[in-house]
């Protein structure tokens, strides 16, 4: 089952920081999200922004030293990320501007949706899961 959710968003978008390792927010990614996004906004809908998610069929895994231009997409740590700039050799991280991460959706709608609440609630929410429990 697809996820809206990655990983580096919960890095970048919550208190985890961004030397928190990603290995543990890959894993409940898919335990919490569906539930979560379901009791929020509804099964059809939930449905409805999985069926909008855009596809980035050119991004290419990040490669140490290759150059890359403007609009270039990447897989890097199992995120999308877009070049902001040409001749882009950096590594990407979390306070690195060269990169971003590009619109999830096609629809506008949804995007306000996911970038103003729902992606920060959730972000926040696997965080909070992934922390040690006493």
């Amino acid at each position: 089952m697809p996820n809206l959710l990655t990983p580096f968003e919960v890095v970048k978008y919550s208190a985890a920081g961004k030397s928190y390792p990603l290995d543990n927010i890959r894993l409940l990614i898919p335990v919490f999200e569906r539930d979560f996004m379901i009791s929020c906004i509804g099964e059809p809908y939930y449905n409805s922004m999985l069926k909008d998610v855009r596809k980035f069929d050119t991004a290419k895994l990040w490669v140490k030293g290759t150059s890359y231009n403007a609009a270039d997409y990447i897989i890097y740590n199992g995120s999308i990320l877009e070049s902001c700039k040409s001749l882009n050799t950096s590594e990407p991280s979390i306070t690195n501007e060269d990169w971003s991460i590009p619109s999830k959706f096609s629809k506008k709608a949804f995007n306000a949706l996911w970038d103003n609440y729902l992606r920060n609630v959730l972000c926040f929410k696997i965080y909070k899961e992934a922390l040690p429990q006493d």
